[in-house]
């Protein structure tokens, strides 16, 4: 059963942040157009965001910080956290010992470094759900699809539909009135003060 919500991938939500010399027209178009409280945010993607800042944070503390203060304000607002269940984890065990997605989670140069899955849990999430993706990665959910059946993939930076999504689904505005608006998290940010600066916005429905 497909889901009224958009499931924004890490690679579209580090765009909502970025300063305003680094911001995509067609993403940031893209978020100020999804209706109220249709936001759904993967686990995977807080774990690749907080990481992500906690890394700059010792060689850029100001900048480090920013992300972080953004990442703790968007967490207060109206976006929903699918949980990441029992079916989720193991769906993820499954695409783990599937061949072709090995590369998610080992790499195959000499020099080793981590790496987390955290696509595969991400398109999990989407599957047990049924809730589309909004992704800048197409490649990487293409070759989970080939196996895994994604219920759809759009690229807000092509402004194209990669994989249909489900027959009836729809974006549609949920009414959440005890948290803020998500979209007031939409940057631009100006590192130089420290400061988010981050306006309300009046966006269109989509």
């Amino acid at each position: 059963m497909p889901v009224d919500f958009i499931l924004l991938d890490t690679s579209v939500l580090s765009e909502a942040r970025k300063t305003a010399e680094e911001l995509n027209e067609s993403i940031v178009t893209f978020l100020r157009n999804i209706p109220i409280g249709a936001v759904a945010v993967p686990s995977a993607a807080i774990f690749e965001l907080r990481r992500g800042a906690l890394i700059l944070s010792k060689t850029d503390p100001v900048r480090g910080k920013a992300l972080g203060r953004w990442l703790d304000q968007l967490l207060e607002t109206d976006i929903w956290l699918p949980s990441v269940n029992i079916e989720v984890r193991q769906l993820v065990a499954v695409m783990s010992i599937t061949p072709e997605l090995a590369g998610f989670w080992m790499t195959s140069s000499y020099r080793s470094r981590m790496k987390f899955g955290c696509d595969p849990e991400i398109a999990a999430t989407s599957i047990v759900h049924g809730i589309p993706i909004a992704s800048t990665d197409v490649s990487d959910y293409m070759r989970i699809n080939r196996f895994f059946q994604i219920p759809g993939l759009y690229c807000p930076l092509r402004g194209k539909w990669f994989i249909d999504p489900p027959e009836g689904w729809r974006l549609r505005e949920h009414i959440q009135p005890v948290r803020s608006d998500w979209r007031r998290m939409i940057g631009p940010i100006d590192w130089r003060s420290g400061e988010d600066d981050l306006d309300d916005v009046n966006t269109p429905k989509m």
